[in-house]
């Protein structure tokens, strides 16, 4: 006698009102044979920070990625004010010759093709390096650069420095020399401001957090990365801010997600130790976050999206996308763009919800036996195909929660 499966369909509500839809990824064209170092939506246009220069494309058309500036040259992030681009630009001999892996500070007009560096004058040792390049979310003006100076002979160390300018790199001054190289910086719609960096000087790979309450006029140094499980070390892949409480963060990295509730000064990990790509509060719902990782079975990779309702507490699968390894995940009005890796593609991934109530229930239809299909418990791991040895409880089908009874 077969078993009935009674699927409970875990919606995303991004066609039109009323259809009903398991949230697919949309393919925004190939970038194959290019690095994405970074993805910035403004407006309607997505910008891809490549290994061989800018590229765009228009979200509202069909049409192909197009080079925009930089040809040629290695850029690791971007900023935009109207058609002013700021970059962080490579030297392109590092690949050559790694000891000249410099970089530099450079604005282009989108419009005019004029290009200028703004690197800032006092930065001369040939060995700087800008790492990290962010803007303000409320002034489009004021930008943010970390910079590793090199090292100070006398100290036997690295230098760091966190940088601004109000002019969008016209001009700029050093808001605070750093015990590290910052490499994430994530504000919110209040004034809660978090810039998470390395200490290169050390052995280990050592997380600083540091937090601002003035959008970064100034900064305080919050202190080190400690968990309740010191086996777990973290190398952080990105942080995210709760937007109605700006003492609770979450971030993920190589042992998981962690999250705090008092601004970074204790965390605990609330996920399995796992490589977890990214994690995002929803921007208007502080209680909804999700976070991304990559399994593989059989040796094919498939990414799954986690989602908590609570806060960051607890989590579970929500959707997954065979043949999908994400890199460089961001998240743009509860949309996620990254690139997948197994293809070159950038892709899309519409987080919208219609929801009836917490749990993500929304419809209640009879199914039959179904084979051939990998199905996953709520924790991600793979349960096999079919449902005819399965114990009663809630799983995971092509991105549907599935109740077997």
């Amino acid at each position: 006698m077969k078993k009935i499966l009674n699927i409970v369909l875990l919606l995303v509500a991004w066609m039109a009102a009323g259809d009903k839809s398991v949230a697919q990824t949309t393919v925004l064209g190939s970038l194959s044979g290019k690095h994405v170092n970074a993805l910035k939506v403004y407006n309607d246009t997505l910008f891809a920070a490549c290994s061989d220069g800018l590229y765009m494309k228009d979200l509202c058309k069909n049409d192909a990625w197009k080079v925009i500036a930089f040809e040629d040259r290695h850029i690791t992030s971007m900023v935009k004010r109207g058609d002013d681009i700021l970059a962080i630009c490579m030297n392109m001999k590092y690949r050559e010759d790694p000891s000249a892996r410099y970089s530099s500070i450079v604005m282009t007009n989108i419009r005019s093709g004029q290009t200028e560096v703004l690197t800032p004058s006092w930065i001369t040792k040939r060995e700087s390096k800008f790492k990290y390049l962010a803007q303000d979310n409320k002034n489009p003006d004021r930008v943010y650069v970390s910079c590793l100076l090199g090292e100070n002979e006398e100290l036997e160390a690295y230098e760091f420095e966190f940088i601004a300018s109000d002019d969008f790199g016209q001009g700029w001054n050093t808001v605070s020399t750093m015990e590290g190289c910052v490499n994430v910086c994530q504000q919110t719609s209040g004034d809660a401001s978090y810039l998470f960096g390395y200490n290169d000087n050390l052995d280990c790979y050592c997380p600083l957090l540091y937090s601002s309450t003035d959008r970064f006029q100034t900064v305080t140094f919050v202190g080190e990365f400690e968990t309740n499980e010191e086996d777990r070390e973290m190398i952080i892949n990105n942080i995210s801010i709760s937007p109605t409480d700006g003492n609770r963060l979450l971030l993920s990295g190589h042992s998981g997600v962690a999250l705090s509730r008092d601004g970074g000064v204790s965390w605990d990990f609330v996920t399995e130790n796992t490589l977890a790509m990214a994690v995002f509060f929803d921007e208007a719902n502080g209680q909804n976050a999700y976070y991304v990782k990559t399994v593989t079975s059989d040796g094919k990779k498939t990414a799954q999206l986690y989602r908590s309702s609570d806060g960051g507490e607890t989590w579970a699968l929500w959707q997954e996308k065979e043949g999908v390894n994400p890199e460089n995940i961001m998240m743009h009005q509860g949309t996620l763009y990254f690139q997948n890796t197994l293809t070159g593609e950038v892709c899309q991934w519409p987080l919208k919800e219609n929801m009836n109530d917490a749990d993500g229930i929304h419809d209640v239809v009879n199914g039959e036996d179904i084979h051939g299909e990998s199905l996953y418990d709520l924790q991600g791991r793979s349960v096999g195909n079919g449902i005819s040895h399965l114990k009663k409880g809630i799983y995971i089908i092509e991105g549907r929660k599935a109740v077997v009874r």
